[in-house]
């Protein structure tokens, strides 16, 4: 119960920034976002505060507030009606309610990482900043969780062992409205919509993996959330030709990039297939994109100076590289070439296509390894239960009916990403059949996202029958 205040104010936090920068015609939308996207912009501002070194409770307290204050002038001129603080009201009781139940008792899975991601939050709670050292030790993992478990200065407790579960009920929540909403877009409305949503998020979250990992202290149900959140808001947000709610999505990618190591490759694989071919103003899409960028290359520099050249993961060089990138895809995306952005997802697929050639070329017996233990594991492993199968199934049976607008962000992100997975094997041992395995846990990362997906396209199936 000590850590419900502590959650309840990074509710607040990203339901005032969702009114002030997202949905905010959607009240429902912007109060199910409120704690995802809360965490998201906490970090961030705390990831600031250690960077200067005075992170501590007061500053971490004076953010939050000033945080919120800032979105309540923003609103002034905007303020919501009635209905709309009826909807947050209800919704924020219930949250509470829930968060209550969630971190009534410590549920969480731990392992060596969760401990070492555990001693990290808790040396940067206790230094207020990165001491010597700590930026060496910080490259082993994703920045996000330990500074999330930092927060644990704001409460009475020595790690938060309701992050993970909170984070995760918040994501099936914000997986449903975000999916019902969508379909509101698409005009889809029939008796037991709903339901079928319902359906469609029990067959994402029940799946052994995301249950597992949803007590589990660990980088990648955050992961998988802040991906699905990321390519469900900008689908929407094209769709409904709507780019006032594009600056929320900041923290979105902001989550995936710092979750782990390699999420800056993530975020760019999906920016590009998501801004490039993109109808929305390009003033509001390249803000955007720079936002990101110069937070990116902010963290990543700052880590550079601390960061040993024999690391096994994170070296300087490849905090500068990961930099670089960032800005490189900015640059590209700035380039007066429509033609050549709309045909982005045509072009990616080729260029994963050709580098899985590639790979598979020079390192033939590395990568078949690598391929046949995480198909192995993807098809087979007792702790998938059939997740894969039933995902690959019914993309084939879709192949056959009509797509919704703007597909390419989830017919080209899944099986680009899915082959991003598969390279990311090259400099390293070989994949291999087991539940700890790096390929299998990512492939966690696309589950709701395939099937959010899935419910965009046959959910409206049952309408036409009907």
């Amino acid at each position: 119960m000590t850590q419900v205040p502590l959650f309840a104010a990074l509710h607040l936090l990203g339901v005032a920034l969702c009114l002030a920068f997202g949905p905010r015609r959607r009240p429902i939308l912007c109060a199910a976002l409120g704690f995802p996207i809360g965490l998201a912009a906490m970090v961030a501002l705390v990831l600031a505060l250690l960077a200067a070194g005075v992170f501590n409770r007061a500053t971490g307290v004076l953010a939050i507030a000033a945080c919120i204050g800032g979105c309540v002038w923003r609103l002034r001129r905007a303020w919501p009606d009635r209905a709309t603080w009826i909807v947050l009201a209800g919704w924020t009781a219930g949250f509470l309610a829930v968060v209550a139940a969630l971190t009534r008792y410590n549920w969480s899975i731990l392992t060596y990482d969760s401990h070492y991601i555990l001693m990290m939050g808790g040396i940067l709670a206790d230094d207020g900043g990165f001491a010597p050292k700590t930026l060496e030790y910080l490259g082993d993992y994703g920045i996000f969780v330990p500074v999330a478990q930092a927060l644990q200065i704001l409460t009475p407790e020595n790690h938060l062992w309701g992050l993970a579960p909170v984070l995760a009920a918040t994501t099936i929540a914000a997986f449903g409205v975000l999916l019902a909403q969508s379909l509101d877009a698409l005009g889809v409305r029939f008796r037991g919509r709903n339901l079928a949503v319902a359906l469609v998020a029990a067959a994402t979250f029940s799946s052994y993996m995301l249950f597992r990992h949803s007590f589990y202290i660990h980088t990648n149900f955050g992961t998988a959330a802040y991906l699905m959140l990321f390519c469900g808001l900008f689908w929407l947000a094209e769709v409904e030709e709507a780019p006032g709610d594009l600056p929320v999505l900041f923290f979105a990618l902001v989550g995936i990039a710092l979750h782990r190591i390699e999420g800056v490759l993530i975020c760019i694989l999906f920016l590009a297939l998501a801004v490039l071919p993109s109808r929305l103003p390009r003033r509001t899409l390249l803000g955007l994109v720079a936002a990101w960028s110069a937070a990116i290359v902010g963290w990543h520099v700052l880590l550079a100076s601390g960061m040993s050249p024999t690391s096994q993961f994170l070296t300087p060089s490849r905090c500068y590289t990961l930099a670089g990138l960032s800005v490189a895809f900015l640059a590209y995306a700035a380039l007066p070439f429509p033609r050549l952005h709309r045909a982005a997802p045509a072009i990616v697929a080729a260029a994963f296509t050709l580098g899985l050639a590639g790979a598979f070329a020079l390192r033939t017996s590395h990568m078949t390894d690598s391929a046949v233990a995480w198909g192995k594991c993807l098809m087979q492993a007792p702790y998938w239960k059939g997740t894969w199968p039933v995902i690959l199934g019914f993309a084939a049976i879709g192949l056959a009916r009509p797509a919704p607008r703007h597909r390419w962000l989830f017919v080209i992100g899944v099986p680009a990403y899915l082959a991003l997975i598969l390279l990311l094997s090259w400099g390293r041992d070989p994949y291999y059949f087991g539940l700890g395995d790096s390929g299998s846990r990512m492939a966690m990362h696309l589950v709701p996202l395939a099937f959010f997906y899935l419910g965009l396209k046959f959910i409206p199936e049952l309408m036409i029958r009907r």
